[in-house]
């Protein structure tokens, strides 16, 4: 039904009746601790969610798919714009490197999505921050001379350089993203890019329960909805935002609460 409506409904009517009749991914909920709206989820399977990432990434890696979304095979190309437009950006101002740490980044997706754009840069690194179980197996199948695994940002730093700072569909679901904000700041990277963030209107944070449908996952998890400037207060007087841009998510929710996703690029600001 909905594919028949498409085309002619407003999106925001499609986004409604899919929130409405339980097809779309809502939040709900408002609780006064991350703790709190973690045992009003239900959780997920880790491991189930790992083999089909990984699943999906192989196949991207061999020229099977275009790229992959949350472990979702895609056969179409969808570039990431405004991340490429950002990371070729600090390959510009930094002579044709491009030294990227990637938190959150599962098994390299937004590298993979990106590569056939950045091969020709004089200089490419690209280093994801994740969970141990993830890094053993990017590890194991997918690192080479260019993307590398590390399980927290001191290691993936050590000896090393980045220029910019990815976090792309990762800080809402972590118990205290200020904290690796001001860690990123703390290091220096010149360049931060946050993508795919959902934003509320309104001064402050939500702590939220994230429903995902059946056909997607059947799950639920905490989640943090932020107000646009909670998202980039740990980075205020440090970085300066070069540009804010809607993110390929879109607008999620229903009628009691709208969340619009959101990217921006920032810069280190110099004294």
């Amino acid at each position: 039904m909905f594919r028949r409506l498409k085309g002619w409904l407003p999106p925001e009517s499609i986004r409604l009746m899919r929130d409405w009749s339980g097809y779309g991914v809502r939040f709900e909920g408002e609780y006064t601790s991350w703790e709190e709206a973690a045992q009003k989820a239900r959780g997920y399977d880790e491991m189930a969610i790992l083999q089909e990432v990984s699943k999906a990434t192989l196949a991207v890696r061999d020229g099977k798919a275009v790229f992959e979304r949350d472990g979702v095979l895609f056969s179409e190309s969808d570039s990431p714009y405004p991340l490429l437009a950002g990371l070729l950006r600090v390959a510009a101002l930094e002579g044709g490197r491009l030294d990227v740490l990637d938190f959150g980044g599962g098994l390299g997706s937004s590298y993979f999505q990106c590569r056939s754009w950045l091969n020709n840069l004089a200089t490419l690194s690209w280093r994801v921050v994740e969970q141990p179980n993830y890094v053993k197996l990017g590890r194991a199948q997918l690192a080479d001379q260019v993307l590398s695994f590390f399980d927290c940002i001191d290691k993936s730093t050590a000896g090393h350089s980045p220029n910019v700072a990815i976090f792309s569909g990762v800080l809402q679901y972590l118990p205290d993203p200020s904290s690796i904000l001001a860690r990123i700041a703390e290091i220096g990277i010149r360049h931060i890019i946050i993508d795919r963030t959902p934003i509320i209107s309104g001064k402050r944070n939500i702590l939220a329960v994230q429903v995902v449908p059946v056909r997607i996952l059947d799950s639920s998890y905490p989640v943090r909805l932020f107000s646009r400037q909670s998202v980039l207060q740990p980075l205020e007087g440090k970085y300066r935002v070069m540009a804010e841009f809607p993110a390929v998510d879109g607008i999620l929710g229903g009628l009691r609460r709208r969340v619009e996703f959101r990217g921006f690029i920032l810069e280190k600001k110099f004294v």
